[in-house]
């Protein structure tokens, strides 16, 4: 965690978008009550309450055998039920040194190549890829 919180102070992701970690949400989709407690993500908030969430993200040691993807995608419809915006959602997925990135819109998602954060160059991108995203998200999703 140690590491991964670096890259994210090093993205710097924060204002105006909150980062809530470990945080339950839930939502009614298709009949079903979804619950899920995603490891972090961003979002727009009101004293400490979710509104909007843009950004999922889900830490797994490459010991343990859960469902990072799973996890992600679940919070991600989660979000997309509540948000009610149609616009897309953005996620990620960590597994030991290897980072995953993905994006929903509508019913689709995509998942990336790995990005092995201890080669340098895919550090750099990873670092990238967050800051375009808070960017993303200030310029295209927020209200």
């Amino acid at each position: 965690m140690k590491n991964i919180g670096l890259l994210l102070l090093l993205a710097k992701l924060e204002q105006p978008i909150d980062i809530y970690y470990s945080r339950e949400i839930s939502a009614s989709i298709n009949g079903i009550l979804m619950r899920c407690t995603p490891d972090m993500l961003l979002a727009k908030g009101i004293q400490g309450m979710i509104e909007t969430a843009y950004f999922f993200a889900e830490f797994e040691d490459k010991r343990c055998n859960s469902d990072p993807i799973g996890k992600m995608l679940g919070a991600m419809l989660i979000a997309q039920a509540n948000n009610n915006n149609g616009k897309p959602l953005y996620g990620c997925y960590v597994q030991g040194r290897f980072w995953f990135f993905s994006v929903l819109i509508g019913k689709q998602y995509v998942i990336s190549n790995s990005f092995n954060a201890s080669e340098i160059t895919h550090l750099h991108q990873i670092i990238f890829i967050l800051r375009k995203l808070k960017q993303i998200i200030l310029e295209r999703l927020m209200d």
